[in-house]
């Protein structure tokens, strides 16, 4: 953290500058005549003065070690939440090549006994850090720190090579009936580029996280489209079956469906097919 990104944080300002001017406020002469310049009144000046560097000092630290951030819950909505979290939970650019994927909801356990104390609940298609292989569980290291036991038939390995749009297609499906849930990004509530994102980043491709920024994806024509390409609309996403249909999060449905941009077709999407739409490739 440097000493410019520190001056920029409004709080960091405002905690410095109450403080300066309680600082000041101490030192005018109408308020330090009520003490006699003597060992008494130092005392109270000194403490006075230590107090206030104690906060100071104890606003920097908080500053360096936890953050003051926006919460994205892999999200990169920003601006949903504001909260703290610890500087160590976070990855840096790269995230660690030691990660398994949940190939189902997992529990996480305190110890490798499947009656052991849960400590935490993987979503499903999340990942983790693998510390260790057991024969039965697998030693995994969770954002807090804290160290867990999974067992071996819930995580593999994540895939490091392009996905083929059925795998991509087949993911998305497994979580058909999903509710919907602006800002979801799990097998508990998805919203539309949510279901988009966790779909593609279970193999390994990383995407835009909302729908207006994957607008920047290359453009195709209809008549080339194909399965797995997205089907972008002012403000929704889906995922392309088939030339026509296509599988999206809808707050219309209330839950993960398959439509048509087909207006003959009995599934076609009325809600936003009409006002247009374009076609964007990711494999």
């Amino acid at each position: 953290m440097s000493v410019a990104g520190l001056l920029q944080d409004k709080y960091i300002i405002l905690i410095a500058s109450v403080a300066l001017a309680l600082l000041l406020v101490s030192e005018i002469p109408m308020f330090s005549l009520k003490f006699k310049k003597g060992s008494s009144y130092n005392r109270i000046r000194y403490t006075f003065i230590g107090i206030v560097a104690a906060i100071s000092i104890a606003a920097l630290i908080l500053k360096i070690n936890w953050g003051y951030i926006v919460l994205l819950s892999l999200t990169c909505y920003i601006g949903l939440t504001r909260g703290f979290v610890k500087t160590r939970a976070l990855w840096d650019v790269v995230p660690p090549p030691d990660l398994w994927r949940a190939n189902y909801r997992a529990d996480v356990l305190a110890s490798p006994d499947i009656k052991s104390e849960k400590l935490f609940v993987l979503p499903r298609f999340s990942r983790v850090q693998v510390l260790a292989l057991g024969e039965e569980f697998l030693t995994v290291r969770l954002f807090s720190g804290k160290i867990g036991y999974v067992h071996r038939a819930h995580l593999s390995l994540s895939v490091t090579e392009l996905p083929t749009a059925d795998a991509v297609c087949d993911t998305a499906l497994s979580l058909l009936g999903t509710p919907y849930r602006w800002g979801g990004t799990s097998d508990l509530a998805l919203d539309c580029s949510g279901l988009v994102f966790l779909a593609f980043s279970f193999w390994g491709v990383n995407l835009p996280r909302s729908t207006a920024q994957m607008h920047v994806l290359p453009e195709v024509s209809a008549q080339t489209a194909r399965r797995g390409d997205l089907v972008l609309f002012d403000s929704h996403v889906g995922l392309l079956l088939t030339k026509t249909t296509f599988l999206h999060a809808s707050a219309f449905t209330g839950f993960v469906a398959v439509s048509s941009l087909d207006p003959t077709h009995p599934l076609y999407d009325t809600r936003h097919a009409p006002a247009g739409y374009t076609i964007r490739r990711v494999l």
